[in-house]
Order: C-alpha cells, then structure tokens, then sequence
C-alpha cells in the first residue's frame, strides 16, 4: 500500500465519508409490453468519497454512469444498497449537501442565464453566499459566465449549460458536485482546486480518458461495475479499454 492509500485509509477510518455507496444495484425494464428486457444499470458498486477528493467516474457510454451519479443525489432510488452523505441516508430535498448537475436538464429555454440563476436561488430559497465562494462575483467569474449573463439559455451550447448547472449547486452552498457529461472545457481547473482545498468534494462523469487535470482519483465503470479505483489499485493496465472490458466479463 502506498502512503497516499494508507493515509486515505486512516481517514475513512477517523470521520464519515463525505459520500458512501454500498453494494448499489439497480436496473430498468427497457422497451414496450411484449417486447421489453431486463437492463442492469449497477451491479453491486461501493466505493467511498472524502472531503478534497474530485473523482472522475470514466466509461463507455451505458456503463451505467448517469445513474450512478442519479442514485447518489438522492434523485434515485436503487433496488437494492446504500447511499449515505456524512454517515447518513441521503435524502434529496432542501439543505441536502449534494447536488446533480447536468448540461440535459431542463432549463427555461427563453430567458436569459442572469434569469435562471435568480429563479434558481428563489426557488430554493437560497441567497449566494460566501460557501465555498468569497462572493457571487467570483462564481460568474470563475465559471465564465459573465460575459454571457444576459444571453438566452437555448443560444448557449453543453459546456455554458453544464457551466450553469454547476453555478446553481454552489449557489446552494452544497458540499458535494455530481456533475454529469464533464469535460476538461467544462470544469476550470484552477477554480476546482479551490473548492477543493475549502472541503468540498466532486464526482463527475466523463469520456475515458477525459478527466482534467486537478482530478485526485479515477474509477472505471464498465456494464454497471467498478472494474477499476484508483484509490485501492496502483493506475496500471487496469486503465487500458481492453483489460476494462475483460475485468466485466470475469465478473458476470
């Protein structure tokens, strides 16, 4: 074990993990009646999260990523497993500590980005505030988004969507970013690593091999389990598409 892991090991040992996933399982029934499947989104996944850590979630399209991130902001229910926020169940809903954040949500396509943040804050009751940001001004900034405040959602593409589903989460103060369909465009590399360093925590989803630079961690989702964590394996073949593909069928 290196002295990253042990260290990371006495850590979960000492305080509650910011986020835990135990033994998560879930699956959809796909298609009409009379001509539907059984589709296995999650097989069994656990892994932890510590306050500092920005864990890129990397697979193929229909590892089962989305729905990971889902099930952990408390927006879906497993068939079976846990999901915990600071040692307790996570529960979605005001005052939550984590947030899911996604370019495909629906936004008010007419109004303008200054429009949705306000609405946003409104509707959660939610003034910005200094957590974890000195002030509003330095969110717009840090997030490029002032140069476009007055602009219309529709005329913006998925990086400035994704930019301001991110906006909204912190607006709300939470803890922990689930961000979906990330990219290196999409998250600022400086600005994450101080929202790192005041405890927050983030879990985004993206392309292999497409995790930007201030990531601490990479797990490796493959039809619905983890066939690799940096956390407990030293970065190795484990990472190659080809040996991912191979841990998938040794485990069905």
């Amino acid at each position: 074990m290196t002295a990253a892991r042990s260290s990371r090991a006495t850590l979960l040992a000492m305080t509650p993990p910011l986020l835990s996933v135990d033994s998560l399982a879930k699956r959809y029934d796909a298609g009409v009646s009379g001509c539907s499947a059984r589709v296995v989104a999650l097989r069994g996944v656990t892994f932890a999260m510590l306050p500092g850590e920005a864990v890129s979630l990397q697979g193929a399209p229909g590892a089962g990523k989305t729905t990971l991130l889902l099930c952990a902001a408390g927006l879906l229910r497993a068939d079976s497993g846990t999901v915990r926020w600071n040692g307790r169940a996570a529960i979605a809903g005001r005052g939550a500590p984590a947030h899911f954040a996604t370019a495909r949500r629906g936004l008010h396509a007419c109004v303008s980005v200054r429009e949705t943040l306000i609405f946003h804050a409104m509707l959660h009751d939610a003034t910005p505030h200094a957590r974890p940001l000195a002030s509003m001004a330095e969110l717009l900034d840090a997030l490029s988004l002032h140069a476009i405040l007055g602009a219309r959602v529709d005329s913006l593409g998925a990086t400035e969507r994704c930019r301001i589903a991110i906006a909204e989460s912190l607006i709300l103060g939470v803890r922990l970013l689930l961000i979906d369909d990330a990219s290196p465009a999409t998250l600022p590399t400086a600005f994450f690593a101080t929202l790192l360093d005041r405890g927050m925590a983030a879990l985004f989803a993206c392309a292999h091999g497409r995790d930007p630079a201030f990531s601490t961690r990479s797990i490796i989702l493959a039809g619905g389990v983890i066939a690799a964590d940096s956390a407990t394996a030293p970065p190795s073949r484990h990472h190659e598409p080809a040996r991912v593909a191979e841990l998938v069928r040794a485990r069905r």
